[in-house]
């Protein structure tokens, strides 16, 4: 082995992560700030989600694009809620600039009071979440974004209205994340690399949810929730959860 080589450079030896260490490092610090950021609007949401709950509401969750993977998060996750709708994008973001496109999506949906919104995009400015937030504006559903707040408050609106995901909403959960997603920096690449927007807007939900949970509790009602159908005997429980939503709830994908 040459002099000062580190022993991972040996022949069939491990290299060290290095770089796969910075992103977890940032990702790291971009929680941090997210934790300090939400301090207050964690609750809020979270309040917003036991009212739906306790009123019989359902929970309808919009994302296009990358962002459509935070609305899937919440629908059917073990620990998570039976009552949750997620508005499917089936083109998956392709249309996502297109004015109009969606308020099609709400064709097979209703949106009314006691059910609550919640909508994410990172950017925040893109006609699809901002369409959406002002339908469930008109229909007077309250509102929770999951949008990376500093990025979207740099950008213009690509909507008619010229108002962004966050000029809607009634609380905002704030990723922290970059501008443009992606966190890192790698000589070499010609872009940066290491999207956030996912694991910060995950994060995020998740918080909100079980503070939810322990809200409901304190009010003295059981929290509907899925229990992993991994664990023997869950058949049962969650029968008993979802039935009280099949007639409102449809399968997305």
């Amino acid at each position: 082995m040459p002099e000062n080589a580190h022993p991972d450079d040996a022949a069939g030896a491990p290299r060290t992560a290095d770089t796969a260490i910075r992103y977890l490092d940032a990702i790291e610090d971009l929680l941090a700030r997210a934790r300090v950021a939400n301090r207050d609007s964690i609750p809020a949401a979270a309040s917003i989600i036991a009212d739906t709950v306790e009123r019989d509401g359902l929970i309808q969750t919009f994302g296009s694009g990358h962002s459509q993977l935070l609305a899937l998060e919440a629908a059917g996750r073990a620990g998570g809620y039976a009552g949750v709708q997620v508005i499917f994008d089936p083109g998956m973001g392709r249309s996502e600039q297109v004015e109009g496109y969606a308020r099609s999506l709400l064709r097979d949906h209703v949106l009314a009071p006691p059910d609550c919104l919640i909508i994410a995009s990172n950017s925040g400015r893109n006609p699809a979440p901002v369409d959406m937030a002002l339908a469930g504006r008109e229909a007077g559903v309250p509102i929770i974004a999951i949008t990376a707040l500093d990025y979207a408050r740099g950008n213009k609106s690509r909507h008619s209205s010229g108002k962004r995901l966050h000029d809607l909403a009634d609380v905002v959960l704030d990723t922290c994340g970059p501008p443009g997603d992606a966190v890192l920096g790698i000589e070499g690449a010609p872009v940066a690399a290491g999207a956030t927007s996912t694991v910060l807007g995950a994060a995020l939900l998740n918080a909100v949810l079980v503070e939810s949970v322990a809200e409901l509790v304190r009010r003295g009602m059981e929290p509907p929730l899925v229990r992993s159908y991994n664990l023997d005997g869950s058949e049962a429980h969650n029968e008993r959860m979802f039935a009280r939503y099949r007639s409102r709830v449809h399968t997305v994908i």
